[in-house]
């Protein structure tokens, strides 16, 4: 799943059912702020543009390993997903 959405309500939701889905998830660094994920391991965080977005799809779509490997949950998953208060 990319994660294209820059602001709005609704990103961290559509963030969290991906990720719960067990879904490889990009994001732009924006919509992970205060959510206690690591990137490269919870998720892939794309720079705030289209080519680096596309570059990181690319990267799940060709390294197989990486792609089964980025959806893992954190352990603490969901009973401390945010870090705000």
């Amino acid at each position: 799943m990319a994660s294209r959405f820059a602001h709005g309500g609704g990103t961290k939701v559509k963030l969290f059912e991906c990720m719960a889905a067990g879904l490889p998830t990009v994001a732009f660094e924006e919509a992970i702020r205060g959510i206690s994920v690591i990137p490269g391991e919870h998720l892939l965080v794309a720079g705030k543009d289209e080519r680096r977005l596309l570059d990181a799809l690319d990267t799940l779509a060709t390294d197989v390993r990486l792609a089964r490997s980025v959806p893992a949950l954190p352990a603490n998953w969901p009973s401390d997903a945010t870090t705000g208060p």
